[in-house]
């Protein structure tokens, strides 16, 4: 429990934080105004403390609300974050140049998710895994 518990805290604190000061630019590169982050800082909170709410009190439609949020959640992250990544063509990078032979120049021009939507994606699988085990168990 207290696991599950330390799990979503640490989900929560580090989407506030890498929305906050993490990146500053949303999934199409433009810079956000700091009005656009505490929104989306709000939503994320909302959205990721009501499962924290929903274990720590044991409050079951909360619990299974939360077995359908992680998964919806990981799953429209790896969509905004991965896809353009999985929809290049074959023999054409991102931007629509050729490959050149030249492993280090076309390693440069493809694109890949940031290191902190890595570790985002993995703490939302561990949730997802942990709340299924604890919801399941108990």
């Amino acid at each position: 429990m207290w696991v599950l518990l330390f799990c979503q805290g640490m989900l929560l604190l580090y989407s506030v934080a890498v929305t906050l000061w993490g990146g500053n630019t949303n999934r199409n590169n433009q810079t956000l105004s700091l009005t656009e982050k505490l929104q989306e800082c709000a939503v994320n909170s909302l959205l990721l403390g009501l499962p924290i709410v929903g274990f720590a009190f044991h409050i079951q439609w909360l619990m299974g609300a939360s077995l359908l949020l992680y998964p919806a959640l990981l799953l429209t992250e790896f969509l905004a974050h991965w896809r353009p990544y999985f929809q290049q063509r074959a023999g054409r990078l991102q931007n629509g140049a050729q490959h050149t032979g030249n492993n280090r120049s076309d390693a440069a021009l493809i694109t890949f998710p940031h290191l902190s939507i890595c570790i985002l994606h993995g703490l939302i699988l561990a949730n997802a895994v942990c709340a299924y085990i604890y919801f399941f168990s108990a």
